[in-house]
């Protein structure tokens, strides 16, 4: 088993927290509280209505969750060049789609509740069966309405077509979230999608807003955004407490989406220009490992119109094209029936701090180490 163990995500949404929330894991979703991301201030704001986030990731959603109920538009396969999702099956016991869902759009119902940052935001699951299809599932989700994509993988080699497949959601003003991922304590390094032009790459920040050392760096990095001790719904144990960039780029996709809620007209660039000049830093880049710092959705909802309607993250030449309005979104498409990995690639599942969860946890890893031995490349 290696040192580090890197992780993807997915998302899925929710119903609007109700008034006097408590924190259902007491005191334990510290990232929501108000010394941190203060997500009762920001749902003074928004709460992300309106808004599609499509979670593109390597396991399957469960949209059976109480904390997703009524959120999720669609999950299933994405197939090349298809026009309906193909279904998956869900989540067969693997969480991690589900875990970036509940950190988007959870609304905290039951005794182990998980309460996302835009508990109205409505979720696209896509799975990807292979990385060679992540491309044409962020054609799909373009095309299907979301307005924000949120990726938590990592893949040292640029699968096929990826940089056209970015360049498509840039040029539709769908902003897209990566993680940046987890072998930070090593040789670190750019993977993909987050090292691609005009991605929002997420580092791994701690309770004190300092650099997670688990997470890549690099100049490339965006923002960082809460990746420690992040307290999970599991089956069996009921609770595990995690860390990894795969937490911290969902909740930077929830926080676009609050944007958008309240600001549909905003181009992708105000919303990313937003998040960047309101982020701990104040607009100026702190280093490699933070990038412009941790987010502030509170400091973003109360933040005016960027001026400039660009993509920052872009080159001049290319972000000058992507200042159009977005156009309407078509609609959603109703759920429906319905190769391996580029070389180089790892998988990234996130660091266990649950004694309680090792065991179960650490099985799955194993398996997820023998699988990739047996297909060579796997998602970070």
């Amino acid at each position: 088993m290696t040192a580090v163990l890197a992780a993807f995500l997915l998302t899925a949404s929710i119903h609007a927290p109700v008034p006097g929330w408590a924190d259902p894991l007491p005191g334990r979703e510290w990232f929501l509280d108000a010394a941190h991301l203060d997500a009762t201030g920001a749902w003074t704001h928004s709460t992300g209505t309106g808004v599609t986030v499509a979670v593109i990731d390597e396991t399957g959603l469960d949209p059976g969750r109480p904390e997703l109920a009524g959120s999720v538009v669609d999950s299933g396969y994405a197939d090349l060049d298809s026009t309906t999702l193909r279904p998956d099956g869900g989540s067969q016991g693997q969480f991690h789609a589900t875990w970036a869902a509940l950190l988007i759009a959870g609304h905290g119902g039951g005794a182990q509740g998980e309460q996302g940052l835009a508990p109205d935001a409505k979720i696209l699951g896509l799975h990807l069966q292979t990385a060679s299809y992540l491309p044409d599932s962020l054609r799909y989700a373009v095309d299907h309405g979301a307005r924000v994509v949120s990726i938590s993988l990592a893949y040292r080699d640029e699968p096929a077509g990826l940089l056209d497949a970015v360049r498509y959601a840039q040029d539709h003003q769908v902003i897209v979230v990566a993680s940046a991922g987890n072998s930070g304590s090593g040789a670190s390094e750019r993977k993909f999608p987050a090292g691609c032009p005009g991605v929002v790459a997420v580092a791994g920040s701690d309770q004190h807003g300092q650099a997670w050392p688990g997470s890549e760096s690099g100049p490339h990095i965006t923002v960082a955004a809460p990746a420690v001790d992040i307290p999970l719904v599991y089956s069996n144990p009921p609770e595990l407490t995690l860390s990894g960039t795969s937490f911290s780029a969902p909740l930077t996709a929830a926080e676009a989406a609050l944007l958008l809620s309240i600001h549909p007209g905003w181009t992708a660039g105000q919303v990313i220009r937003t998040m960047i000049t309101t982020a701990s830093s104040g607009g100026s880049r702190i280093d490699d490992r933070l990038g412009y710092g941790t987010i502030n959705p509170v400091a973003a909802l109360n933040a005016p119109p960027p001026t400039d309607t660009t993509n920052p993250l872009l080159p001049r030449d290319d972000s000058a094209t992507a200042t159009a309005a977005p156009a309407p979104a078509p609609p959603l498409s109703q759920p429906s029936a319905a190769s391996a990995p580029p070389a180089g690639s790892t998988t990234l599942w996130p660091w266990l701090a649950a004694p309680a969860g090792l065991l179960a946890i650490g099985l799955g890893i194993a398996w997820q180490k023998l699988r990739s031995r047996r297909r060579r490349t796997r998602r970070q």
